[in-house]
């Protein structure tokens, strides 16, 4: 995706946020997944992120990388992303493309945390996005330039 500018939102996953702390040669997409967080760092776009992404990725690093898990999580907490805990606007959107689209209640509150805030959804998870078709607010991580 070219021409961000810094009013542009983007609500990483965690098949993104993982990709800033595992082993580039192991995560396909790594170099975007590292662009992202630059640009971030650079002021170039807001992040924002749902409360449970902590939660997804903890999960995974403890059970990966059991040695690591601690210190990764504490990197990955130090950037201060914009946390939204869900209201009620969020949950209803989110139980509603849980329906629509069958995805997981976990995928659809990302996705709706980005409707809800004029956002793009970036994500690595291709089952998901073949599910949600062609969504304006969702984007694979492969497509971000």
């Amino acid at each position: 995706m070219t021409g961000m500018g810094t009013n542009t939102k983007i609500v990483p996953d965690a098949s993104v946020i993982l990709k800033w702390v595992l082993p580039a040669e192991r995560e396909p997409y790594s170099q975007q997944a590292y662009s992202i967080s630059q640009a971030f760092y650079d002021n170039e776009i807001e992040l924002i992120v749902p409360s449970l992404w902590v939660y997804e990725v903890a999960n995974i690093l403890t059970l990966k990388y059991p040695e690591y898990a601690s210190a990764l999580m504490i990197l990955l907490t130090n950037l201060n992303i914009p946390v939204f805990h869900p209201g009620v606007r969020q949950v209803e959107l989110a139980t509603r493309l849980v329906a629509r689209h069958s995805i997981t209640f976990y995928d659809a509150s990302y996705h709706a945390l980005a409707i809800t805030n004029d956002a793009i959804f970036v994500t690595a998870d291709e089952k998901f996005l073949l599910k949600v078709e062609s969504d304006e607010h969702c984007q694979h991580l492969r497509d971000w330039a």
